[in-house]
């Protein structure tokens, strides 16, 4: 935890720090450095409850999860539209904020819960010498995955930006969203079908068609 708090700190001032390159550099629009300092404070609340998420599902609280994520999305849903209706973007961000900050809090109350629950010390010399090979071979191949997914994104719009202004990236976000709609239930279930898929191995192939049944009938 401490490892992911530190990676999201850094992350998060850099943006914060650069916000007025980056706003020129990515859209040619430095009024836009404002908003990417409200953003920066998400990425850094993303990274730490991705970081509890992962915590979760290692001790198999898929409905922990889901229940803090439909809750924290609702308020968040409701305070982005209210603040984007009386205080603009400004405003959409800091209801956006909110719900990232409100899934915090309800993760950090469950893992500490399941923590305490356990009632037994982690020695990191221990976790060294018995997972060290897991995480390299699992873990880091996943992680590059995901690494390489936001930067594409970001350099698609603001590509656009820079060659149609926003116009042709606001039609690229419909449909955007679009995609997100159809794959919402298949992501949904990425958390619980991927731990499945690590614990239970001699059962693999029944949970990957399962799940690439469930892909297909979504779309």
């Amino acid at each position: 935890l401490f490892f992911i708090i530190a990676f999201g700190l850094i992350f998060s001032l850099s943006i914060f720090y650069f916000s007025e390159q980056i706003a020129i550099f990515s859209f040619n629009q430095i009024s836009l450095s404002y908003d990417l300092k409200i953003c920066s404070v998400v990425v850094f609340f993303a990274t730490i409850n991705g970081c509890y998420a992962g915590g979760l599902a290692g001790f198999e609280d898929f409905k922990r999860i889901a229940k803090n994520t439909f809750f924290s999305t609702l308020i968040q849903a409701v305070l982005t539209v209210v603040g984007g209706f009386y205080f603009s973007v400004s405003g959409a961000l800091f209801g956006y904020i909110m719900g990232y900050f409100l899934l915090f809090l309800l993760h950090n109350k469950a893992i500490s819960k399941k923590i305490k629950n356990v009632n037994q010390s982690i020695r990191l010399k221990e976790i060294f010498s018995t997972d060290l090979n897991f995480l390299y071979s699992f873990g880091v191949p996943a992680a590059l995955s995901s690494f390489l997914v936001t930067p594409v994104f970001w350099w698609t719009k603001a590509y656009l930006v820079r060659q149609n202004n926003f116009a042709e990236m606001a039609l690229y976000d419909v449909s955007d969203q679009w995609r997100l709609l159809i794959l919402f239930i298949p992501s949904a279930l990425i958390p619980i079908v991927l731990p499945s898929l690590i614990t239970y191995k001699h059962k693999f192939r029944k949970v990957l068609n399962f799940n690439i049944a469930i892909n297909l009938s979504s779309t």
